[in-house]
């Protein structure tokens, strides 16, 4: 038996453990099975996690390059304003052109007429960016120069003055309120302490990243987006979140009436008393 042990340890030192030209056992040293498997399962933690901070990195980068070119677009409304003596109408039909009938806006709300104003088609997200103007300029109010309707009329332009409401204490009709964020809700019955503006002639808005589901549907995950997408005079501004349930990340801008009044009295030609 003895012997039949030494014969099987000899066969395996010759055959499955290398040998150096002494015919000495060479051990190679190297990593086991389990070792390999922890490490893999190390990096592929690492890996995600890298994957996610780059990921949350590049939203912040999207939403902040979406926020400029908002604020870009507003200028720009106001340029064309200063240029042309009136805000363009929404563009109803996605031609990047205003929609208007016999100097009536067709539409209250639809897409920016980017091509009028020189701008992208879309905000970084890829989608089509919100205008709405004020309720009353698809109706011949848009040629009643002491209507807030008149700041969209292209006929005698411009048809408004600096009497021209919202002014003071009357805040006009058509126009917008944009809730804050403490609001708990945005309509009529939102106090004016919630109200970051009560008077406003025209909304501009990104829809952010879920802009093509809101859309293409009218609706969306939370209750402020919803707000902003359901087509009446209130709009809701609050801070980026994505918390289920509570998702926000519209991105908007306004342009009250002493703002567009200031940008015309900086041209050439003034504005009317």
């Amino acid at each position: 038996m003895e012997k039949f042990v030494v014969r099987i340890r000899n066969w395996y030192r010759h055959h499955v453990v290398p040998q150096n030209k002494f015919g000495l056992a060479v051990y190679q040293a190297g990593f086991s099975l389990l070792e390999i498997s922890v490490a893999l399962v190390v990096l592929s933690v690492l890996s995600f996690g890298l994957v996610n901070v780059l990921k949350l990195n590049q939203d912040y980068e999207d939403f902040n390059n979406n926020r400029l070119q908002i604020t870009q677009t507003k200028q720009a409304l106001l340029v064309f304003a200063q240029s042309n003596g009136y805000l363009p109408c929404p563009d109803s039909d996605g031609n990047g052109l205003e929609d208007r009938s016999s100097g009536v806006c067709d539409v209250q709300f639809g897409r920016l007429p980017f091509l009028m104003l020189g701008l992208p088609e879309t905000d970084v997200f890829g989608n089509s960016i919100f205008y709405a103007v004020n309720a009353d300029a698809v109706t011949v109010n848009i040629s009643d120069g002491a209507m807030s309707a008149s700041y969209f009329s292209d006929v005698s332009a411009p048809r408004f003055t600096l009497q021209t409401v919202p002014l003071g204490s009357d805040a006009g009709t058509g126009n917008y309120t944009v809730c804050d964020e403490a609001a708990t809700e945005c309509n009529a019955s939102t106090p004016v302490g919630n109200h970051l503006v009560s008077s406003a002639i025209a909304v501009i808005m990104s829809f952010g990243a879920n802009g093509a589901q809101t859309w293409a549907t009218n609706a969306s995950n939370s209750s402020i987006e919803v707000e902003n997408a359901d087509d009446d005079q209130f709009f809701w501004q609050a801070r980026r979140s994505q918390a289920y349930g509570a998702e926000f990340d519209d991105q908007l801008a306004w342009i009250g009436a002493y703002e567009l009044k200031f940008a015309l009295l900086k041209t050439e030609n003034g504005l009317a008393e």
